[in-house]
């Protein structure tokens, strides 16, 4: 069996929109694209974020990727190098990017939960989550000011740290 498409979705992004991820592997589907995502150009919030690769792209980057961050953030590789894939964005109409859904800490978890707890069996979905913190601003503040992508961001500066030492990354 050959696979032609992957589909990326993180486990610290609990608050995942089954809409928002139709939209980006649509994009894919109808266009020639190695990839496709709502991360390149940020519109969504952290923690909406969904990726759409080809399993062409994710073996030439295995094959050609040498920092070990290209490695353990698996898709990194690919959208670094547009002028060997051809990539593709999906971007919201509107801009809600300052926002953090996304549990990389415990800020980030107590944020979650106090979503959870005022969707009241509700679909936790882009539109109903806007409207809970619209009508909860606390939760906004929870989790503010917390860097996106701080995990990527270290895993660059351990990479550059090898190289500077001279070590095999």
């Amino acid at each position: 069996m050959e696979t032609d498409a992957i589909v990326r979705l993180t486990a610290d992004c609990p608050l995942l929109d089954p809409e928002v991820i139709d939209r980006v592997v649509e994009a894919f589907k109808r266009a020639s694209f190695d990839y496709v995502s709502n991360t390149i150009d940020r519109s969504y919030p952290d923690g909406l974020d969904a990726e759409v690769f080809s399993f062409h792209a994710l073996e030439r980057a295995m094959n050609e990727a040498e920092w070990k961050s290209e490695r353990e953030h698996v898709t990194a590789y690919i959208w670094k190098h547009p002028e060997r894939f051809r990539l593709g964005q999906v971007i919201d109409s509107c801009n809600h990017s300052q926002m953090r859904w996304t549990v990389d800490r415990p800020e980030d978890l107590e944020f979650v939960r106090g979503v959870y707890r005022h969707l009241a069996g509700r679909p936790a979905c882009l539109e109903t989550v806007l409207a809970v913190i619209a009508d909860n601003e606390e939760l906004s503040a929870i989790n503010a000011g917390i860097e996106r992508n701080e995990g990527y961001r270290k895993s660059i500066a351990e990479d550059l740290a090898t190289a500077a030492r001279g070590d095999a990354l």
